[in-house]
């Protein structure tokens, strides 16, 4: 009787250990995993807009979430853009103001 308690003991015991390591899940990358009840878990794109709607979960689909990407992305393109050329006038001004400094040195 012993021996059957040991081995049932094991049994609980190793279906424990893989129900742990099931659970520790990661998203891999670019992805997300989004809990929803009853401990069902859902893997989205990151940045996927998820609304509830009664009992439902609905979830953007591929065209929005690549329209939406696809915005976000032509907003920071434009904001780098005009930091470069942010950049630029500030490099040429500091050359102006080298080339006139050389220019009072040499009087």
């Amino acid at each position: 009787m012993k021996h059957i308690f040991i081995i049932f003991s094991l049994i609980i015991f190793t279906a424990v250990s893989f129900a742990q390591e099931n659970d520790s899940e990661e998203a891999s990358s670019g992805m997300e995993i989004i809990q929803v009840g009853n401990g069902q878990k859902l893997f989205v794109p990151k940045g996927t807009k998820i609304r509830r709607v009664g009992a439902q979960l609905i979830l953007e689909d591929n065209a929005e979430y690549v329209a939406t990407r696809i915005s976000g992305l032509e907003a920071r393109i434009e904001k780098l853009e005009a930091q470069g050329e942010e950049l630029k006038q500030n490099v040429q001004d500091l050359k102006n103001s080298v080339k006139g400094s050389e220019g009072s040195k040499q009087d």
